[in-house]
């Protein structure tokens, strides 16, 4: 791979101004959705937009972790995923350094941190238990790193505990999307090897927030509804998807498609993805709660829970599960008792390898694919 020196490709550059006009909502760069739902779709941030997402990261990790210049970022490609891309500037912004990686991979990543200091270590939840092996292999000593991981809601609360012990930094509880940016709901951290009970999170600063019932109607406290919101980091549309954008933005609002719930402090907590619903006997029930109380399980390193069609009941929930240690499916069906209703316990847990997942380069499960499991245990639903 070439190395560029920053100060020799300037001495090379044109020293005059370009002549261009640049408005706000002038297109800055695309990065696409992870597809995990479907065909990934191509999010147009504009120049307004990234600045915006610059002053509201650097806003947040310097509250939340005291990031200033000696902390450094390693960003990962691909990159036109958004992952690496808007803590990037937000790192260049504070004046660190970025380490470039062509894709992820544990044993690179444990070479930079054992020498940087790293202020985010951003880590996909499919990421984790690889870099946990990998620094338990060379028993490596870690520079220092603030903080770890995203979207806490979709990790093993184990598998957070064991990374945030060997690195000895907490785990970020933050919440956010490709379209509005990576930060706009965050609520402290989660402390090293904590057993978390909740994961919620506080309203950012830079967002108004509403949640909705499929009829449009704001849903009361306690309630799961549609995440719908405005702010100025928000994307200016999907490239060249006029049928989408129509579908997403509506008086203003961009819909969101995830379900949140409002607590009576005023802070949200994740529920599920609306397409993943499942209506089973007239009641909703949302996979990641059953998911959640899977990863409460030690043995639990993966789940995934969909729908799938029932005589009586319309649909019914099942689930996929990889284990580190042997466990049988109804042992872990009988474990979600003491979190969830009966209504919402699995009708069957299977558990197969964890290689069986289908995963796109973040590490994160691509639903679209799961057909071929679903059907393999269709026939054992009863």
């Amino acid at each position: 791979m070439p190395t560029y020196s920053y100060p020799k490709l300037l001495e090379e550059g044109d020293s005059q101004e370009p002549n261009i006009e640049l408005h706000e909502e002038d297109a800055y760069f695309i990065v696409y959705t992870s597809g995990t739902t479907g065909k990934p779709k191509g999010a147009t941030i504009s120049q307004r937009s990234s600045v915006a997402r610059v002053f509201c990261n650097m806003a947040e990790y310097q509250r939340l972790l005291k990031i200033d210049q000696d902390d450094n970022f390693i960003a990962r490609g691909a990159f036109f995923h958004v992952a690496s891309v808007d803590q990037m500037f937000a790192t260049h912004a504070f004046g660190g350094k970025v380490i470039f990686h062509d894709g992820y991979s544990p044993e690179k990543y444990v070479d930079v941190i054992t020498k940087e200091k790293i202020g985010w270590l951003a880590m996909a939840p499919g990421m984790l238990q690889r870099l946990i092996d990998e620094i338990k292999k060379r028993n490596a000593k870690i520079v220092g790193v603030k903080a770890v991981g995203s979207m806490a809601d979709l990790v093993p609360a184990e598998q957070m505990g064991e990374l945030t012990k060997l690195l000895n930094a907490p785990y970020l509880n933050t919440y956010g999307l490709t379209e509005i940016g990576p930060h706009n709901f965050s609520n402290n951290v989660i402390p090293i090897a904590a057993r978390y009970s909740a994961l919620s999170k506080a309203e950012g600063f830079a967002c108004e927030v509403r949640l909705l019932d499929s009829e449009g109607r704001e849903v009361p406290d306690g309630e799961p509804g549609e995440l719908v919101i405005r702010t100025t980091m928000m994307f200016s549309g999907y490239w060249n998807n006029p049928e989408e954008n129509e579908k997403v933005f509506r008086d203003g609002w961009f819909h969101t498609g995830d379900v949140l719930r409002r607590n009576p402090d005023g802070t949200l907590d994740f529920v599920s993805r609306v397409k993943y619903m499942i209506k089973t006997g007239g009641e909703n029930v949302y996979p990641a709660e059953i998911e959640r109380a899977l990863f409460n399980h030690p043995a639990v390193e993966e789940a995934v829970v969909v729908g799938v069609k029932h005589p009586k009941w319309g649909e019914t929930p099942i689930a996929f599960v990889a284990v580190k240690e042997p466990v049988t499916g109804e042992e872990l069906r009988e474990f979600c008792r003491q979190y969830l209703s009966g209504f919402k316990l699995p009708n069957l847990v299977e558990v197969i390898p964890k290689e069986a997942f289908p995963k796109n380069a973040n590490g994160k499960i691509e639903f679209e694919k799961m057909g071929d499991l679903i059907k393999a245990v269709e026939a054992k639903v009863k």
